[in-house]
């Protein structure tokens, strides 16, 4: 099942491997966990093949600290996993002491993962980064689990008086987490899908359900509604390079092809047929934010005006 979901799930196939790594190194069953390990990375491999071909990964890791947090600096790094993890992390650790040591090491296993999201970003997507460190946070469960079920196992009455109250502490700051969560959900909009917006209608009636549309990336686009293709799916994007893909854009946008000839090869290897100017696109929106001011004289001169709605201030572009 790992090896069967890897095409889609790159962030967990990465950290389970690690574990598996981690597990071939002291476990006695280490020819077992090889085994997994090495069947999970050929079906991902087969994967990448089938619905990729020879495209290139998207696994490359660079440098950035706080990619997941969003604060580049130590103490607003440090804050925001106290605030995450709260008392987890030190009721994990005396936790590994109640544990064989092959089970110690899934801490450290865990502080990797955190300590790897928060240096590099990882995939394409924040998401998986954020992936990343959910199962991170999943395996310290594990170990303060353990722990409790040691102490409430005790006759002690002392030991389980403390369990009791590191039980409470645990869930109480389990709570405290939902209540700007819940705020931050009631302080968004609803989104309303119009079936029956003027442009998803006479895309259905006028666009080849193969044709690709370059957008600012909306994933609620009408052409999206309509069941066509984005160039810049940037909500999911899946085995494709998103920085190559954005560049393209952002010199189609901007002008930057003065020979017609090399834009037609873009356009035609691309399989772009349509260019929407919208106020996703103008605004810079977070789906985008990197596609520069807009050549307007140059989108008029190369690509056909095809369809616009100036109450939506809605323009889609023909390129060939």
């Amino acid at each position: 099942i790992l090896g069967l979901t890897c095409y889609w799930n790159g962030a967990i196939v990465f950290t389970t491997c690690l574990l598996l790594l981690f597990f071939c190194c002291v476990s006695k069953y280490r020819g077992d966990f090889l085994i997994i390990m090495v069947v999970t990375l050929l079906l991902g491999a087969l994967e990448k093949l089938f619905f990729a071909g020879s495209s290139p990964t998207l696994f490359h890791p660079r440098w950035f600290v706080g990619f997941v947090s969003g604060k580049t600096d130590f103490w607003g790094v440090l804050f925001f996993y106290i605030e995450l993890l709260g008392i987890l992390p030190f009721i994990a650790f005396i936790g590994t002491l109640f544990i064989p040591k092959e089970g110690c090491g899934i801490f450290w296993v865990s502080f990797l993962l955190i300590l790897l999201s928060t240096l590099f970003c990882i995939p394409a997507q924040a998401v998986d980064n954020q992936k990343i460190v959910m199962i991170a946070i999943i395996l310290l469960d594990i170990l303060a689990a353990n722990f409790l079920i040691v102490l409430f196992s005790s006759k002690n009455i002392l030991k389980q008086f403390v369990a009791a109250c590191l039980l409470i502490l645990l869930t109480i700051t389990g709570i405290v987490e939902v209540f700007p969560s819940y705020y931050n959900l009631m302080q968004k909009k609803d989104i309303v899908l119009n079936l029956y917006d003027p442009a998803r209608i006479w895309i259905l009636n006028h666009v080849n359900p193969k044709d690709i549309f370059l957008t600012g990336g909306d994933p609620f686009f009408p052409a999206m509604l309509a069941g066509r293709k984005d160039f810049l799916n940037i909500v999911s994007p899946v085995d494709y390079n998103v920085e190559e893909r954005t560049e393209i854009a952002q010199k189609i946008y901007a002008g930057a092809y003065p020979d017609f000839r090399n834009l037609e090869k873009v356009l035609l290897q691309n399989h772009l047929r349509y260019v929407v100017l919208d106020n996703d696109v103008r605004q810079n929106p977070y789906f985008n934010p990197h596609i520069p001011v807009i050549n307007m004289p140059f989108i008029q001169k190369y690509f056909k005006l095809v369809y616009e709605d100036k109450n939506e201030n809605l323009q889609i572009y023909q390129t060939y």
